[in-house]
């Protein structure tokens, strides 16, 4: 009767491997969208499963590539840093590989992501850098690093970013957005609170007891001072939140750049907060620059994409031009790269 038991248990674990994502698989990236650092064995009683069945699953959707990172999202202008996007479009005939390229943008401070995309541009970089000298330096150095290469470039600062859960999982598709803006307060850390945040972006349930048993013997400090510096980071909106970044296969990433006409911040607040009810909107960020507004967009294919731009022009009379670029590639995700 044990070994029969034991046999379900192993089945019911691996079942559905090769076939998507079962109610489990959701249910478990609905309670990770909604805290991401939730104990398993919490867990496991509020959905009624093991917690080893629980666990095996977590695994399996990281190794398959399916949760891309359980992730802190820090507070980069606390930490006195300016926020730009910037837009590439380079020459046909260049002569540098786009791995040596890549490896350049990967190993570059500053760089939070960067995306190979199509349309008119051919590349898109998220910068953070202390002020505008930093991001003029970035520009020439890239363009020293490979003279040539670039045939254009257009640059927005960025007074606002809200990163959104995944509607897909939330019932209630109003759902809070994490946020900050160009009027945040600066904070003060040490390089306690560096290591910390630098092992949270991209794992933010790994526990206080790993994160103290890694530190180097000379800067070791107990578990329960690792739990309060946590703590401080959350109280003084350094770490602004949790999320888990999901990769779907059914729907493909794309940039919406949208200008404004007829401005009023009122007519403003009623497009971003309708953009942020949309399960396809992901990340929201208010330009200042050529656009205006930068949406990162989900959806199952252009012609969707296309459906959803004719609603939002239609509804809203504010916008005035948009620009649809669809991105192939990640190049490279640090969200923390200072």
């Amino acid at each position: 009767m044990a070994s029969k038991m034991h046999n379900n248990r192993d089945k019911d674990i691996g079942r559905d491997t090769n076939k998507g994502m079962d109610k489990i698989d959701q249910n478990l990236l609905t309670a990770l969208d909604q805290n991401p650092r939730i104990a398993l064995s919490k867990l496991a009683k509020r959905l009624r499963v093991s917690q080893q069945v629980l666990d095996y699953r977590l695994r399996r959707m990281i190794k398959e590539g399916k949760i891309t990172k359980l992730a802190a999202i820090v507070n980069l202008k606390a930490l006195g840093l300016e926020h730009y996007r910037i837009f590439f479009s380079f020459h046909s005939k260049k002569n540098y590989s786009a791995s040596d390229v890549f490896s350049y943008l990967k190993s570059r401070k500053g760089i939070y992501w960067a995306a190979k995309v199509g349309g008119r541009y051919d590349l898109v970089v998220v910068l953070f850098v202390k002020d505008f000298e930093g991001f003029d330096k970035f520009i020439d150095e890239f363009n020293a690093t490979f003279p040539g290469l670039i045939k254009d470039h257009k640059a927005c600062y960025v007074t606002e970013h809200r990163i959104y859960r995944h509607k897909y999982f939330c019932e209630d598709k109003i759902c809070p957005a994490i946020s900050y803006g160009y009027n945040e307060e600066i904070a003060n850390i040490d390089e306690l609170d560096k290591y910390i945040l630098d092992k949270l972006k991209d794992n933010c349930r790994i526990s206080a007891l790993e994160l103290s048993s890694g530190m180097p013997k000379k800067s070791k400090v107990s578990y329960k001072t690792v739990i309060n510096r946590i703590k401080a980071l959350e109280k003084n909106k350094v770490i602004l939140g949790y999320r888990p970044y999901i990769k779907s296969e059914k729907e493909k990433p794309y940039i919406v750049l949208l200008s404004f006409k007829d401005y009023s911040r009122e007519s403003e607040k009623s497009l971003t907060s309708y953009l942020g009810s949309r399960k396809e909107i992901t990340q929201l960020a208010r330009l200042f620059g050529v656009w205006n507004l930068f949406i990162h967009v989900r959806i199952e294919d252009n012609e969707k994409l296309q459906q959803l731009i004719v609603e939002l022009r239609d509804k809203f009379d504010i916008i005035d031009d948009y620009e649809i670029i669809p991105v192939f590639e990640d190049i490279a995700i640090n969200l923390m790269p200072c």
